[in-house]
């Protein structure tokens, strides 16, 4: 099994991302409108989004695939956090 990411993958990892961001952020703001619910959105999150992650994993079985989904996401996250 060749190990190197080819535009395909790079592909599956974009379109991966982006279904997981638009999950994630759904339950972000459908949580945000009461403390006692956002306390669960980890949770919540974790449900709806362990089958994306694992179809991810499933597709794209390359080296790296995660860190660059990880780094996507962390970016996304980065730039949306409200300045303190």
């Amino acid at each position: 099994m060749e190990n190197k990411l080819k535009i395909k993958d790079l592909i599956s990892i974009g379109i991966f991302t982006a279904v997981y961001l638009v999950i994630f952020i759904i339950v972000i703001m459908g949580t945000g409108f009461a403390a006692v619910v956002y306390f669960f959105s980890p949770a919540i999150n974790a449900l709806l989004l362990a089958p994306i992650f694992m179809l991810f994993i499933a597709r794209t079985p390359k080296r790296y695939a995660i860190v660059i989904m990880g780094f996507i996401v962390a970016a996304v996250i980065a730039v949306m956090m409200p300045a303190f």
